[in-house]
């Protein structure tokens, strides 16, 4: 599969950047390309819609922290949506999922509150968020089927170990 980013521009100041492909060291300069050519006055929301996305490594990682920091100085809402397991096992093993609101499809990260979730909030339902490890954790697998969040659909999540 070919790599592409390219951003869109919708009514309200919105922006979706559309991966499709690897994000990995011979992509990011194209991903970067894209993501630094937003314009940072007047966006109100930046979603990167990795659907098409089939693996992502630390350097796609490192290009979304960089570009939800400059959106948050700015006040913008920043979101991903992906419901690719391997893409989100990356950020709930680094535990990125606690920085991003992550949304299972572009059209619910469209339609999400629009509070634009940070670190410690409540993230809005249909988001995944992470849970903070506090001591060592070891990587457990969970699976259920109850519709809940989409990390508890057989990704690993930390778990306490017990004592």
């Amino acid at each position: 599969m070919d790599f592409k980013a390219a951003a869109e521009s919708l009514d309200g100041g919105v922006y979706v950047v559309s991966v499709t492909g690897e994000i990995d060291l011979a992509t990011r300069p194209e991903l970067e390309r894209v993501l630094l050519g937003l314009p940072e006055e007047g966006v109100e929301s930046v979603i990167v819609d990795l659907t098409d996305c089939i693996f992502m490594g630390s350097t796609g990682l490192h290009l979304l922290v960089r570009t939800q920091r400059r959106f948050d100085r700015s006040g913008g809402r920043f979101a991903v949506a992906s419901a690719n397991r391997s893409v989100l096992k990356v950020f709930e093993i680094t535990q990125l999922d606690q920085l991003f609101a992550i949304y299972p499809s572009r059209a619910a990260a469209l339609n999400g509150d629009g509070a634009g979730r940070r670190r410690g909030s409540t993230a809005p339902e249909g988001t995944t968020r992470g849970r903070k490890a506090g001591r060592a954790a070891d990587l457990t697998s969970v699976n259920s089927n109850d519709g809940g969040p989409i990390h508890d659909c057989g990704t690993p999540r930390l778990r306490e170990p017990s004592l």
